[in-house]
């Protein structure tokens, strides 16, 4: 469903591209001065952005298989599998904080500047996405404490474990930087 919907968006994207597109209805006029769009170029954009945020968790999960696969060493198994389980829970945040900070980059590759109030509020809504993404690693690494506590007392060094949730965080930063780039790259073509 995710990837369909990416693709639906897409490819209406792309048809409210086309030259003359403009011509067929009346343009959008974006707030802080972003511009003009059409209305099927921002409709296939919101629906573009909605199946890639959609899509974080399962490419979440497929990156922890990933690192999980082919006879992994403890550090990639630990980490691999640890992302798997988390990734439903991570997805969500990781997914909104995507879309919020692809939004003020496209805003900030326009050229446009924009007024004091609406740059307070774009650094509103971004410090809450980010809030939310801390929220959530600190109620995984709550929840996860047993898990933690059981590998110690197996002897697993706190090396190898503190490495396995770097891993985690790197392969979690790969998949937002996929998902977050992909919708500013597509925000700024519908932009142009």
């Amino acid at each position: 469903m995710p990837t369909g919907l990416a693709l639906v968006g897409f490819a209406l994207e792309l048809y409210g591209l086309r030259p003359g597109a403009e011509q067929d209805g009346r343009p959008v006029v974006l707030p802080a001065h972003a511009g003009t769009v059409g209305v099927a170029a921002l409709a296939g954009w919101a629906l573009t952005a909605l199946g890639l945020a959609l899509l974080t968790a399962p490419l979440l999960a497929l990156a922890g298989r990933l690192l999980a696969a082919r006879r992994p060493e403890p550090l990639r198994l630990l980490a691999g599998r640890a992302l798997t389980a988390q990734a439903r829970r991570l997805g969500g945040p990781l997914a909104v904080l995507a879309l919020v900070l692809a939004v003020p980059a496209v805003a900030l590759g326009s050229g446009e500047r924009s007024s004091t109030p609406v740059r307070v509020a774009a650094l509103l809504v971004v410090g809450c996405a980010i809030g939310a993404v801390v929220a959530r690693v600190l109620e995984i690494r709550a929840t996860r404490g047993e898990v933690t506590d059981t590998l110690v007392r197996l002897g697993a060094p706190q090396g190898l474990l503190t490495s396995a949730v770097a891993v985690q965080a790197v392969t979690a930063a790969g998949v937002l930087l996929l998902t977050g780039g992909l919708t500013a790259l597509l925000a700024a073509a519908a932009l142009v």
